[in-house]
């Protein structure tokens, strides 16, 4: 992570210090359709433009996506502008001090158990692939279950879990050689 991925991820964590940004992110995420400014303002008892700015703001580090829609019947000339709404972006916020290296912990736990049992390759292999499937399930999953329409989080789980498959498969090549045999040749 780089010191400008960092900054935005904890100003977006920032934002929501403030208990009347909070409350209007809350209020927001809530339901499935946008929300306009007079509908948070009135819904937390809070002055519209006190709520235009907050919910600026909140748009403004990433956390709501802006939309404009006309709410009235009202077409054509003088119809009036149509209202800015409020969504919760899609995008995901996770701050985590210091951060987690999933990626190098796996091979940090793939090079010991290589060396390990180098002399066992059959075992070394199978290891090798069960760490990298519950690897999958672990951090991969869960956000997953969290936001099953996010693309990002289906590509990344599927990426594991291909080579989790991949290393699965490289295990069952092993299969002619028994699990304590020393190196290829048994």
């Amino acid at each position: 992570m780089t010191r400008d991925d960092l900054a935005a991820r904890v100003a977006g964590v920032a934002a929501l210090a403030d208990p009347i940004r909070r409350d209007l992110y809350l209020y927001v995420s809530a339901p499935p359709t946008p929300i306009s400014r007079d509908e948070a303002s009135d819904a937390l008892g809070i002055a519209r433009h006190t709520a235009k700015f907050h919910l600026d703001k909140l748009a403004e580090e990433g956390l709501l996506d802006i939309s404009f829609k006309r709410l009235s019947e009202r077409r054509g000339p003088g119809a009036g502008r149509p209202t800015k709404l409020y969504a919760r972006s899609s995008r995901q916020l996770s701050v985590i001090l210091p951060e987690r290296r999933y990626d190098l912990a796996g091979k940090l736990l793939a090079t010991a158990i290589g060396l390990l049992f180098a002399l066992w390759p059959r075992l070394a292999a199978t290891l090798e692939a069960a760490m990298l499937g519950v690897i999958t399930v672990l951090v991969w999953l869960p956000p997953l279950l969290v936001q099953p329409h996010d693309s990002g989080a289906w590509s990344a789980f599927l990426m594991s879990s291909a080579i989790a498959a991949g290393a699965a498969a490289v295990a069952d090549s092993y299969r002619g050689i028994g699990w304590t045999t020393r190196g290829l040749h048994p």
